[in-house]
């Protein structure tokens, strides 16, 4: 392993009392081919980004690169397998996925969710460059969505009640930043649309008034991605109202598809500023202190390097 990054999934896991996790998390993953036994294309040395998404790979499901919805699916670093916060990992061959010289371990260990998650979600939801878009929930998918639409020329208007991650919002692009906390933050988006809403709306917190605002900011006809993932129970308000009376199209969005998988290295390598997303690099001697920074939530992505 060379960089594996952390994710919000691997906390919980993290500071239980016991191993309810019954394997080692990490499943952001950069790193170099150590060893091969019976391989037909990946070679020793070779640098790579795992997809630790592994399917049974002979399904239609895995065959449509959809390997989300493979019925026999594991997870390395969250079901199943171990993942990257170790030396080494063993995956199959068929989710080692090339990975060019020009981009950094650290930067590779971001790709799959920080900006292939963005990448998936914007897609679905038919974002363009004249969109104005309102990203509820700023956390590291949060923060890759305010990055890659920055990226794409749409309009951003970012809202999350940590400064920090407001601060590292507008230094990556966000166009305005509302604090919910201290203004009304459905309020203050009208404002800015001169009272039409969003065109998109994309909740990454995944909250009872998050996705309620998600749902309430955006125009009649208008569109909302539903990205976050939290066992919390989501409660809408008027759905009549709110939903079908202004006919809006309501998206999910977990992960991407491995289909995507090139179209996201040619945007890293065509400009994509990638790197942006880390604030936060640590050896993995250091992971306790990794850890603790990040669940203080005073960061980007934070990247465990070897």
């Amino acid at each position: 392993m060379k960089a594996s990054a952390l994710c919000g999934t691997d906390l919980p896991y993290y500071f239980a009392s016991t191993d309810t996790l019954g394997c080692v998390p990490g499943h952001e993953i950069a790193g170099r081919v150590a060893e091969v036994d019976r391989a037909s294309f990946v070679k020793v040395g070779d640098r790579v980004i795992l997809n630790t998404q592994v399917g049974c790979g002979h399904c239609d499901e895995c065959r449509r690169g959809r390997v989300l919805f493979c019925s026999e699916m594991k997870t390395a670093g969250v079901f199943g397998l171990d993942g990257g916060h170790s030396d080494y990992i063993l995956i199959p061959e068929k989710d080692c996925l090339p990975l060019p010289e020009d981009i950094p371990y650290d930067v590779a260990s971001v790709i799959p969710d920080g900006v292939g998650v963005p990448y998936h979600t914007t897609s679905k939801l038919g974002v363009t460059s004249l969109d104005r878009v309102a990203v509820f929930g700023l956390g590291p998918i949060g923060l890759g969505m305010v990055l890659y639409l920055q990226f794409l020329g749409s309009e951003v208007i970012a809202i999350e009640p940590n400064a920090y991650r407001r601060n590292l919002a507008k230094e990556l692009g966000a166009d305005f930043v509302i604090d919910p906390a201290s203004t009304d933050a459905l309020s203050r988006v009208l404002e800015i649309t001169s009272g039409t809403g969003v065109d998109k709306a994309i909740d990454c917190s995944s909250s009872s008034v998050t996705v309620g605002l998600a749902l309430a900011s955006v125009r009649k006809g208008g569109r909302v991605g539903l990205v976050g993932q939290k066992d919390s129970p989501v409660t809408i308000q008027d759905y009549t109202r709110t939903i079908i009376h202004r006919e809006l199209e309501v998206f999910s969005s977990c992960g991407y598809n491995l289909g995507e998988y090139g179209s996201l290295i040619r945007l890293v390598q065509g400009g994509l500023p990638a790197n942006k997303l880390i604030t936060h690099r640590f050896p993995f001697r250091e992971a306790p202190e990794a850890y603790k920074s990040f669940s203080a939530g005073n960061t980007g992505k934070v990247v465990l390097i070897h």
